[in-house]
């Protein structure tokens, strides 16, 4: 039994910074099945993110109307936590993260050689962005930040 090479990759603006407003509006507009899907795959400690998220959460008035809505509600706040925090640990250099560029657009990429498991830490990191969708087109090299559409 071997090991095998795995990698993942997803569109990287070059200035992270400057798209921060475009993949927060991104991330708060994700439908309901991406955040299922994201949950499902992500393997999230459920209950345990739930006890740190009620400690520091701000729940609307709105909120309360929804309430047979919750699980969804709290299920989609622990979705876009965990989109935060990948792209805040993408932010800056990492030694476990490349850059490339295809064409006109700039991709992260991580990996490795794995026996099972992840063989880079950011590996979950550029997964989960790619997956949600929050970067597409946000890698092109001549993007124009101030004009770009969500």
């Amino acid at each position: 039994m071997g090991a095998d090479f795995v990698f993942t990759v997803c569109e990287m603006p070059d200035n992270l910074d400057k798209c921060r407003e475009i993949i927060d509006y991104r991330i708060k507009n994700l439908n309901d099945s991406v955040i299922a899907s994201l949950a499902e795959d992500s393997c999230l400690d459920i209950d345990g993110m739930l006890y740190d998220l009620a400690e520091d959460m701000d729940i609307a008035e709105s909120d309360l109307w929804c309430l047979d809505d919750m699980d969804d509600l709290m299920l989609r706040k622990l979705v876009e936590r965990l989109l935060k925090d990948a792209v805040d640990k993408l932010t800056g250099y990492r030694r476990d993260v490349g850059g490339m560029v295809l064409g006109d657009t700039s991709y992260a990429i991580s990996g490795g050689m794995s026996w099972g498991d992840s063989p880079t830490e950011a590996m979950s990191f550029i997964r989960v962005l790619d997956m949600s969708g929050v970067m597409n087109g946000l890698g092109a090299t001549n993007i124009d930040y101030e004009s770009f559409k969500c």
